[in-house]
Formats: structure tokens, C-alpha cells, sequence
């Protein structure tokens, strides 16, 4: 079976919503929408963290555009940019 993409489980947890919303489960049935919706959640947090590590941004200094990577936690610049300070916060 093939793996589902990030936007099938997108479409699949606003599907599980919106069946928890409406009065139509019996209590075993919502209990395990509800743990499926929790586990593509968490799976799709997952997804974001790693793409959030191999963010790439690049920044224009004296010397041209230059790359850097977001780990996730910082910055880490090239050896030109080492020098002068990172005081930009990214969006995310």
C-alpha cells in the first residue's frame, strides 16, 4: 500500500473532523477516529519538523547571496557570513 502523501492525511484528519462533529458515531466508533486523527496529526507534525530542518534561506550580504540552513534551531552560516550577526528571526 502506498504511503499517503501530506495532503491526503491533511484531507483525511478534516474528514475525521468533521465525522466527530456530526452526532452520527456511536462512542467506539469516535473513540477510534479520534486516536486515527491524533496519530496522521502527530505524523504530520513530523513531516513539517523535517522539512522546517532542510528549510534553506538565502540571504543577500557585501559578498552576494549566500546560503544558510535551518536546522530547526538556528541558522548556520556560510564561513563569509560566520562573522557578522544573525538578528533576523524566521516566520516559523
Amino acid at each position: 500500500m502506498k504511503a499517503m502523501t501530506f495532503e491526503e492525511k491533511m484531507q483525511k484528519v478534516e474528514a475525521i473532523a468533521q465525522a466527530l462533529e456530526g452526532e452520527n458515531l456511536g462512542l467506539e466508533d469516535s473513540m477510534k477516529q479520534y486516536e486515527a486523527g491524533m496519530k496522521l496529526l502527530q505524523s504530520l507534525e513530523d513531516e513539517l519538523s523535517k522539512a522546517k530542518q532542510r528549510l534553506t534561506v538565502i540571504r543577500e550580504t557585501p559578498n552576494g547571496p549566500k546560503e544558510e540552513v535551518w536546522d530547526g534551531l538556528q541558522l548556520h552560516a556560510s564561513d563569509d557570513m560566520k562573522s557578522s550577526a544573525i538578528s533576523e528571526v524566521l516566520p516559523f
